[in-house]
């Protein structure tokens, strides 16, 4: 059965706090009251904007800081960061290495400019750029838990997996309770083909941190394969408590109410995966099983179809047509 994969780029794309306030709203005129009577928000200065939340606001305040030429070194840093930071979330790569690249020709051995560099590497699959940015960020600062995580994880990705387990240890010694550095050590577990650890290290990561959807959906995945659906479900349905528009959590748990035979409930998991995610072709392959299973037939041909054409040649989708087919023809006999 194919795993729905989720990769977040912009995860640990962090903005430096240095006791900014951060605003949720872009600056801008203003009327003296808005629709409801209330006074309006207060605009924004262009350095506040630089720190909000939304990307757009933030390139857009931090370009206005960086035109003013009486701006000191360690604040240019950081508006090229913050700036950066923006556009990789919008996933503008390019962009965002040339403003870390900046950062770094003011302050060579800034961590953060360092790390984030190896986060935009890593996420262009340009992992031995990656390496070489985060070796740099953990000499600037050792300190750092997350730092060694993400290197931890370009080796895990590579394959070096006895280093990445290095790393992994390393960021938990600096950080006992760091949920993050369980869960990718669990899917590193995953991929050296150790699911018990793998287990073992979800169960911390929903530990040290009860709000981590990840690690919910990470822990289900192998529920489900261990035959444990009903806990399967409990941890999926936690995941879109804490995050509604989780597609991979809605697959997986479409995948265990269908392998517990509740096609109904199967197929409004997978609806909802096809919602937000519409080129999804798993989700159109598993939905019409579904279907088939309940006889209704000319939904599961119209998922097939779709199947067919977001994933040409694909051998689970021939697997579903095979079996659609075999189900169809019966009919007349």
């Amino acid at each position: 059965m194919p795993r729905f994969t989720v990769i977040a780029m912009s995860l640990l794309l962090t903005i430096p706090t240095l006791g900014t306030a951060i605003f949720a709203r872009a600056a801008h005129a203003a009327p003296d009251r808005d629709a409801d009577g209330l006074p309006p928000l207060p605009q924004l200065t262009p350095w506040e904007e630089c720190y909000s939340q939304i990307a757009d606001e933030r390139i857009v305040g931090c370009s206005f800081v960086l035109e003013q030429e009486e701006r000191e070194s360690h604040e240019r840093v950081t508006a090229f960061i913050n700036r950066g930071v923006a556009f990789g979330q919008k996933g503008d790569m390019i962009p965002a290495l040339e403003d870390f690249g900046r950062a770094l020709v003011l302050a060579p051995t800034d961590a953060m400019a360092l790390a984030n560099s190896g986060i935009a590497h890593a996420a262009l699959k340009e992992y031995l750029e990656a390496l070489t940015y985060f070796d740099r960020a953990t000499v600037a600062d050792a300190t750092r838990a997350p730092i060694f995580v993400l290197r931890a994880n370009a080796r895990r990705d590579i394959g070096l997996l006895e280093a990445a387990f290095e790393d992994y240890a390393t960021a938990l010694a600096i950080d006992a309770e760091y949920a993050f550095a369980y869960h990718e050590r669990g899917q590193a577990h995953l991929k050296a083909g150790d699911a018990v650890r793998a287990l073992a290290d979800f169960d911390k990561a929903v530990r040290f941190n009860q709000s981590f959807a990840s690690a919910y959906h990470s822990r289900a995945k192998i529920l489900i394969d261990k035959g444990e659906f009903a806990k399967a479900i409990k941890d999926l349905s936690l995941a879109l408590e804490r995050r509604p528009m989780f597609p991979g959590a809605y697959f997986h748990r479409g995948r265990a109410y269908h392998l517990k035979k509740d096609f109904v409930r199967a197929v409004a998991d997978y609806s909802r995966v096809i919602e937000i995610s519409p080129e999804f072709a798993p989700a159109y392959n598993n939905r019409s099983r579904a279907y088939a299973m309940l006889k209704q037939y000319p939904e599961a041909l119209t998922d097939l179809a779709k199947a067919e054409a977001l994933a040409p040649g694909d051998a689970s989708t021939a697997a579903v047509k095979a079996e659609l087919l075999t189900a169809v023809s019966g009919l007349g006999q």
